[in-house]
């Protein structure tokens, strides 16, 4: 460093932590149970992964049914209003769409942090994003018992990414 100070020194990537039988004795922080030739924790934090992408996914499809195609019949169906009650509400699904949008946004920019190696922001991203979308599914099946499979569809995957995630840090 051209002043004298020494950057404070970075936690190494998830891929780099990797552990390769026959290359010496593992990292300390890398746990030896193997599956498939990965490390334990690099297992968990892919499939963490792909948890919190389907749950993208699907709070991708959620803003297009409440932001864009709310009075279809279609999207009456899946929550059980009548043309009147769409109609009314909207604007209000319109807004509420988008908060899904951005829980979506939120993970898939820490899924991809994480594709550039850097743990620790995509940690926090996938967290943020996927423990929001987990909270959202929890107020919605306290709030109203009667939806309980549709908070239940909208907290399963970003619950089993959270704590996979939590697990492998």
């Amino acid at each position: 460093d051209p002043d004298g100070r020494r950057a404070p020194p970075r936690r190494p990537a998830i891929s780099q932590r990797l552990y390769v039988p026959g290359s010496g004795p593992p990292p300390r922080r890398v746990r030896t149970r193997r599956v498939g030739g990965w490390s334990t924790i690099a297992t968990m934090t892919a499939v963490a992964l792909v948890f919190a992408g389907l749950a993208a996914l699907l709070h991708t499809y959620i803003w297009v049914m409440e932001s864009l195609t709310w009075t279809s019949a279609r999207t009456r169906a899946t929550f059980g209003t009548s043309p009147a009650e769409a109609e009314a509400t909207k604007e209000l699904a319109f807004n509420q769409g988008f908060y899904n949008l951005f829980l979506a946004v939120i993970t898939v920019g820490g899924i991809a942090a994480f594709g550039a190696e850097d743990d620790r922001v995509g940690a926090t991203l996938v967290l943020c994003g996927t423990g929001s979308m987990v909270a959202a599914g929890l107020v919605l099946l306290v709030s109203s018992p009667d939806k309980a499979r549709a908070a239940i569809t909208q907290l399963a995957f970003p619950a089993v990414a959270v704590v996979l995630l939590a697990l492998a840090l």
